[in-house]
Protein backbone atom coordinates (compact mmCIF):
# COMPACT_ATOMS: atom_id res chain seq x y z
CA UNK A 1 0.00 0.00 0.00
CA UNK A 2 3.00 2.27 0.32
CA UNK A 3 3.92 1.91 -3.22
CA UNK A 4 0.81 2.35 -4.50
CA UNK A 5 -0.40 5.40 -2.62
CA UNK A 6 3.06 7.14 -4.65
CA UNK A 7 0.72 6.55 -7.30
CA UNK A 8 -2.61 7.40 -5.80
CA UNK A 9 -1.58 11.43 -5.13
CA UNK A 10 -4.03 14.33 -4.54
CA UNK A 11 -4.36 15.23 -7.73
CA UNK A 12 -5.05 11.99 -8.91
CA UNK A 13 -7.97 11.57 -6.18
CA UNK A 14 -9.34 15.33 -7.10
CA UNK A 15 -9.39 14.40 -10.89
CA UNK A 16 -11.19 11.10 -10.07
CA UNK A 17 -14.18 12.86 -7.45
CA UNK A 18 -14.48 15.91 -9.97
CA UNK A 19 -14.86 13.24 -12.87
CA UNK A 20 -17.59 11.58 -11.53
CA UNK A 21 -19.30 14.15 -9.77
CA UNK A 22 -19.72 15.06 -13.45
CA UNK A 23 -20.28 12.19 -14.68
CA UNK A 24 -23.28 11.58 -11.82
CA UNK A 25 -24.89 15.30 -12.98
CA UNK A 26 -24.49 14.94 -16.43
CA UNK A 27 -26.75 11.32 -16.12
CA UNK A 28 -28.81 12.55 -13.47
CA UNK A 29 -28.23 9.89 -10.63
CA UNK A 30 -29.27 11.71 -7.87
CA UNK A 31 -26.79 10.56 -5.28
CA UNK A 32 -24.98 12.00 -2.99
CA UNK A 33 -21.39 13.89 -4.54
CA UNK A 34 -18.49 11.59 -3.58
CA UNK A 35 -16.13 12.84 -0.91
CA UNK A 36 -12.26 12.01 -0.95
CA UNK A 37 -12.66 9.94 2.48
CA UNK A 38 -15.98 7.81 0.58
CA UNK A 39 -12.93 7.21 -2.57
CA UNK A 40 -10.33 5.87 -0.38
CA UNK A 41 -13.12 3.57 1.35
CA UNK A 42 -13.84 2.45 -2.25
CA UNK A 43 -10.40 1.63 -3.07
CA UNK A 44 -9.60 -0.42 0.34
CA UNK A 45 -12.77 -2.47 -0.26
CA UNK A 46 -11.80 -2.48 -4.07
CA UNK A 47 -8.36 -3.85 -2.54
CA UNK A 48 -9.95 -6.16 0.19
CA UNK A 49 -12.50 -7.71 -1.85
CA UNK A 50 -9.70 -8.30 -4.49
CA UNK A 51 -7.53 -10.57 -1.44
CA UNK A 52 -11.03 -12.16 0.62
CA UNK A 53 -12.59 -13.01 -1.81
CA UNK A 54 -16.56 -13.99 -1.17
CA UNK A 55 -19.22 -14.44 -4.08
CA UNK A 56 -21.16 -11.53 -4.38
CA UNK A 57 -20.44 -7.90 -3.19
CA UNK A 58 -23.11 -8.09 -0.96
CA UNK A 59 -21.49 -10.93 1.62
CA UNK A 60 -19.40 -8.66 2.97
CA UNK A 61 -22.10 -6.84 4.90
CA UNK A 62 -24.25 -10.39 5.18
CA UNK A 63 -24.41 -11.58 8.62
CA UNK A 64 -23.34 -15.15 8.14
CA UNK A 65 -20.15 -13.74 6.15
CA UNK A 66 -19.70 -9.97 6.99
CA UNK A 67 -16.24 -8.26 6.94
CA UNK A 68 -16.39 -5.97 9.96
CA UNK A 69 -13.11 -4.19 8.51
CA UNK A 70 -15.74 -3.10 5.57
CA UNK A 71 -18.96 -3.22 6.97
CA UNK A 72 -18.19 -1.01 9.77
CA UNK A 73 -16.97 1.91 7.70
CA UNK A 74 -19.27 2.28 4.67
CA UNK A 75 -22.62 0.65 3.77
CA UNK A 76 -23.37 -1.66 1.04
CA UNK A 77 -25.88 0.34 -1.01
CA UNK A 78 -22.91 3.65 -0.80
CA UNK A 79 -20.52 1.14 -1.96
CA UNK A 80 -22.99 0.03 -4.91
CA UNK A 81 -23.84 4.25 -5.39
CA UNK A 82 -20.05 5.10 -5.64
CA UNK A 83 -19.05 2.20 -8.14
CA UNK A 84 -22.08 3.83 -10.19
CA UNK A 85 -20.82 7.12 -10.62
CA UNK A 86 -16.94 6.01 -10.34
CA UNK A 87 -15.94 7.60 -13.53
CA UNK A 88 -11.95 8.99 -15.37
CA UNK A 89 -12.94 11.25 -17.95
CA UNK A 90 -15.73 13.51 -19.65
CA UNK A 91 -18.16 12.06 -21.73
CA UNK A 92 -19.12 15.12 -23.70
CA UNK A 93 -15.63 15.43 -24.71
CA UNK A 94 -15.17 13.87 -27.99
CA UNK A 95 -12.20 11.23 -28.08
CA UNK A 96 -10.90 7.66 -29.22
CA UNK A 97 -12.33 4.54 -27.64
CA UNK A 98 -9.17 4.22 -24.55
CA UNK A 99 -10.91 7.81 -23.26
CA UNK A 100 -12.83 6.36 -20.40
CA UNK A 101 -9.49 4.70 -19.18
CA UNK A 102 -6.77 6.95 -20.87
CA UNK A 103 -6.10 9.21 -18.61
CA UNK A 104 -5.46 6.63 -15.89
CA UNK A 105 -2.94 5.32 -17.54
CA UNK A 106 -0.87 8.49 -18.56
CA UNK A 107 -0.98 9.19 -14.93
CA UNK A 108 0.47 6.05 -14.88
CA UNK A 109 2.94 6.32 -16.99
CA UNK A 110 4.08 9.89 -15.71
CA UNK A 111 4.71 8.85 -12.44
CA UNK A 112 6.48 5.59 -14.13
CA UNK A 113 8.93 8.02 -15.07
CA UNK A 114 9.24 9.99 -11.86
CA UNK A 115 9.21 7.22 -9.45
CA UNK A 116 11.26 4.37 -10.94
CA UNK A 117 14.81 4.06 -12.39
CA UNK A 118 15.45 2.31 -15.53
CA UNK A 119 16.91 -0.63 -15.71
CA UNK A 120 19.58 -2.11 -18.52
CA UNK A 121 17.73 -4.98 -18.86
CA UNK A 122 13.91 -4.48 -20.12
CA UNK A 123 11.52 -6.70 -21.96
CA UNK A 124 8.41 -5.70 -23.93
CA UNK A 125 4.96 -7.95 -24.32
CA UNK A 126 1.87 -8.30 -24.32
CA UNK A 127 -1.18 -8.92 -21.48
CA UNK A 128 -4.77 -9.93 -21.56
CA UNK A 129 -7.02 -8.19 -18.96
CA UNK A 130 -10.33 -9.94 -18.59
CA UNK A 131 -13.23 -7.66 -18.31
CA UNK A 132 -17.04 -9.11 -18.73
CA UNK A 133 -19.06 -6.09 -18.69
CA UNK A 134 -20.59 -5.29 -22.11
CA UNK A 135 -20.23 -1.36 -21.55
CA UNK A 136 -17.18 -1.30 -22.97
CA UNK A 137 -16.91 -0.62 -27.07
CA UNK A 138 -16.54 -4.46 -28.42
CA UNK A 139 -13.66 -3.43 -30.75
CA UNK A 140 -11.12 -3.07 -27.94
CA UNK A 141 -12.11 -6.65 -26.98
CA UNK A 142 -9.10 -9.50 -28.78
CA UNK A 143 -10.41 -13.13 -29.32
CA UNK A 144 -7.50 -15.39 -27.90
CA UNK A 145 -8.85 -18.64 -28.04
CA UNK A 146 -6.03 -20.18 -26.35
CA UNK A 147 -6.57 -17.76 -23.21
CA UNK A 148 -9.00 -19.25 -20.12
CA UNK A 149 -11.00 -15.82 -21.31
CA UNK A 150 -11.61 -15.69 -24.56
CA UNK A 151 -12.27 -11.93 -25.20
CA UNK A 152 -10.18 -9.53 -23.39
CA UNK A 153 -8.31 -6.60 -23.15
CA UNK A 154 -4.90 -6.16 -24.86
CA UNK A 155 -2.34 -4.02 -23.19
CA UNK A 156 1.57 -3.55 -24.18
CA UNK A 157 4.06 -2.86 -21.33
CA UNK A 158 7.24 -2.17 -20.92
CA UNK A 159 8.65 -3.78 -17.77
CA UNK A 160 12.15 -4.31 -16.20
CA UNK A 161 13.73 -7.47 -14.49
CA UNK A 162 13.10 -5.74 -11.24
CA UNK A 163 8.94 -6.81 -12.09
CA UNK A 164 8.08 -3.38 -12.08
CA UNK A 165 6.05 -1.77 -14.85
CA UNK A 166 7.49 1.22 -16.44
CA UNK A 167 4.35 1.62 -19.30
CA UNK A 168 1.84 0.39 -20.54
CA UNK A 169 -0.62 1.06 -23.27
CA UNK A 170 -4.09 -0.49 -24.72
CA UNK A 171 -4.52 -1.90 -27.72
CA UNK A 172 -7.38 -0.49 -29.64
CA UNK A 173 -7.04 -1.42 -32.79
CA UNK A 174 -4.74 -1.13 -36.10
CA UNK A 175 -4.37 2.48 -36.55
CA UNK A 176 -2.16 3.23 -39.24
CA UNK A 177 -0.38 6.40 -38.73
CA UNK A 178 -2.44 7.62 -35.04
CA UNK A 179 -0.53 10.37 -33.21
CA UNK A 180 -1.69 10.21 -29.51
CA UNK A 181 -3.83 13.42 -29.02
CA UNK A 182 -6.44 12.16 -26.47
CA UNK A 183 -6.31 14.74 -23.56
CA UNK A 184 -3.51 13.52 -20.60
CA UNK A 185 -1.73 14.24 -17.20
CA UNK A 186 1.15 16.85 -17.19
CA UNK A 187 3.67 15.75 -15.50
CA UNK A 188 1.47 14.05 -13.15
CA UNK A 189 -0.50 16.38 -12.42
CA UNK A 190 -4.19 17.65 -13.56
CA UNK A 191 -3.03 20.72 -16.51
CA UNK A 192 -3.99 18.21 -19.02
CA UNK A 193 -2.37 17.91 -22.51
CA UNK A 194 -4.06 18.82 -25.51
CA UNK A 195 -4.10 18.48 -29.56
CA UNK A 196 -4.27 22.63 -29.61
CA UNK A 197 -1.07 22.57 -28.22
CA UNK A 198 0.51 20.78 -30.51
CA UNK A 199 1.79 23.13 -34.04
CA UNK A 200 0.45 21.15 -36.91
CA UNK A 201 3.23 20.88 -38.69
CA UNK A 202 5.07 18.87 -35.54
CA UNK A 203 1.87 16.86 -36.15
CA UNK A 204 2.92 16.24 -39.61
CA UNK A 205 6.50 15.23 -38.75
CA UNK A 206 4.94 12.57 -36.20
CA UNK A 207 2.82 11.14 -38.77
CA UNK A 208 5.40 11.03 -41.44
CA UNK A 209 8.09 9.59 -39.07
CA UNK A 210 5.37 6.97 -38.04
CA UNK A 211 4.80 5.52 -41.16
CA UNK A 212 8.15 5.24 -42.39
CA UNK A 213 8.74 2.87 -39.13
CA UNK A 214 5.63 1.10 -39.92
CA UNK A 215 7.09 0.82 -43.18
CA UNK A 216 10.18 -0.70 -41.87
CA UNK A 217 9.26 -2.72 -38.74
CA UNK A 218 5.59 -3.16 -39.28
CA UNK A 219 3.02 -2.47 -36.74
CA UNK A 220 3.82 -4.74 -34.14
CA UNK A 221 6.99 -3.63 -34.58
CA UNK A 222 6.08 -0.02 -33.92
CA UNK A 223 4.66 -1.38 -30.59
CA UNK A 224 8.07 -2.34 -29.45
CA UNK A 225 9.62 1.43 -30.84
CA UNK A 226 6.67 3.32 -28.98
CA UNK A 227 7.37 1.67 -25.73
CA UNK A 228 11.15 1.82 -25.86
CA UNK A 229 10.96 5.64 -26.97
CA UNK A 230 11.93 6.67 -23.10
CA UNK A 231 14.51 4.74 -22.21
CA UNK A 232 17.89 5.82 -22.22
CA UNK A 233 20.34 4.30 -24.93
CA UNK A 234 21.94 1.47 -24.23
CA UNK A 235 18.94 -0.33 -22.79
CA UNK A 236 18.27 -3.62 -24.06
CA UNK A 237 15.46 -5.31 -24.72
CA UNK A 238 14.01 -8.47 -24.72
CA UNK A 239 10.88 -9.95 -26.94
CA UNK A 240 9.29 -12.67 -28.31
CA UNK A 241 8.65 -13.69 -31.77
CA UNK A 242 5.33 -11.75 -32.14
CA UNK A 243 7.17 -8.85 -31.87
CA UNK A 244 10.44 -9.72 -33.17
CA UNK A 245 12.05 -9.04 -36.72
CA UNK A 246 15.47 -8.56 -38.67
CA UNK A 247 14.21 -5.27 -39.02
CA UNK A 248 13.33 -3.91 -36.09
CA UNK A 249 16.59 -5.59 -34.46
CA UNK A 250 18.17 -3.40 -37.82
CA UNK A 251 16.24 -0.21 -36.13
CA UNK A 252 16.53 -0.83 -32.59
CA UNK A 253 20.50 -0.61 -33.59
CA UNK A 254 20.50 2.85 -35.15
CA UNK A 255 18.81 4.05 -32.03
CA UNK A 256 21.67 2.79 -29.75
CA UNK A 257 19.07 0.04 -28.31
CA UNK A 258 20.13 -3.42 -27.98
CA UNK A 259 17.36 -6.01 -28.42
CA UNK A 260 17.33 -10.00 -28.47
CA UNK A 261 14.13 -11.63 -29.90
CA UNK A 262 13.12 -14.63 -30.75
CA UNK A 263 12.32 -15.26 -34.63
CA UNK A 264 10.28 -16.65 -37.33
CA UNK A 265 12.98 -16.24 -40.14
CA UNK A 266 16.74 -16.33 -40.85
CA UNK A 267 19.11 -13.37 -42.29
CA UNK A 268 22.98 -13.29 -42.58
CA UNK A 269 22.76 -9.65 -41.45
CA UNK A 270 22.27 -10.47 -37.89
CA UNK A 271 23.39 -12.75 -35.11
CA UNK A 272 21.37 -15.67 -35.46
CA UNK A 273 21.52 -19.05 -32.72
CA UNK A 274 19.25 -21.94 -33.19
CA UNK A 275 18.82 -24.98 -31.06
CA UNK A 276 16.78 -28.05 -29.96
CA UNK A 277 15.41 -27.34 -27.03
CA UNK A 278 11.65 -29.37 -26.24
CA UNK A 279 11.13 -27.27 -30.03
CA UNK A 280 13.64 -25.70 -32.71
CA UNK A 281 14.39 -22.47 -31.16
CA UNK A 282 15.76 -19.83 -33.62
CA UNK A 283 16.88 -16.46 -31.63
CA UNK A 284 18.68 -13.35 -33.23
CA UNK A 285 20.51 -10.53 -31.60
CA UNK A 286 22.50 -8.04 -32.23
CA UNK A 287 24.10 -8.22 -28.78
CA UNK A 288 24.19 -11.99 -28.36
CA UNK A 289 25.92 -14.71 -29.67
CA UNK A 290 26.08 -18.27 -28.96
CA UNK A 291 28.70 -18.33 -26.43
CA UNK A 292 28.73 -19.02 -23.27
CA UNK A 293 27.27 -22.05 -24.17
CA UNK A 294 25.45 -23.69 -20.72
CA UNK A 295 23.49 -27.41 -20.41
CA UNK A 296 20.12 -27.53 -19.44
CA UNK A 297 17.72 -30.27 -18.29
CA UNK A 298 14.96 -30.93 -20.47
CA UNK A 299 13.00 -34.31 -20.87
CA UNK A 300 13.37 -36.59 -23.90
CA UNK A 301 10.06 -38.85 -24.89
CA UNK A 302 12.29 -41.05 -26.80
CA UNK A 303 14.93 -41.89 -23.79
CA UNK A 304 12.39 -41.39 -21.71
CA UNK A 305 14.02 -38.82 -18.98
CA UNK A 306 15.61 -35.62 -18.55
CA UNK A 307 18.60 -34.88 -20.46
CA UNK A 308 21.15 -32.06 -21.36
CA UNK A 309 20.71 -30.16 -23.91
CA UNK A 310 23.22 -27.81 -24.96
CA UNK A 311 22.08 -23.83 -25.49
CA UNK A 312 23.58 -20.23 -25.04
CA UNK A 313 23.46 -19.23 -21.47
CA UNK A 314 22.18 -16.09 -22.22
Amino acid sequence: MDFFSLFLTQDLIKYIIEQSNLYSIQQKLKIKPMDESELRKLIEFLFYGSVVQLPSKCDYWREQSRQLIISDNISRNRIEELLRMLHFSNNTVAGDKCDKVQPLIDFFNQRSKLLLKPEEFVTIDEHMVGFRSKTAPSSLKQYTPNKPSKHDFKLWSNSGVSGYVYHIEIYSGSKKNSVKSTSSFDNASLKLKTRSAYATSKIDRQLLKRSEDRKAVGLLGLVVLDLAKDSPRGTKFFVDNYFGSVALIRKMTTLGYGITCTLRTNDKQCIVVVWKDTKRVLIGSNQNGINPVGYFKRWNKDQKKKVDVPAPET
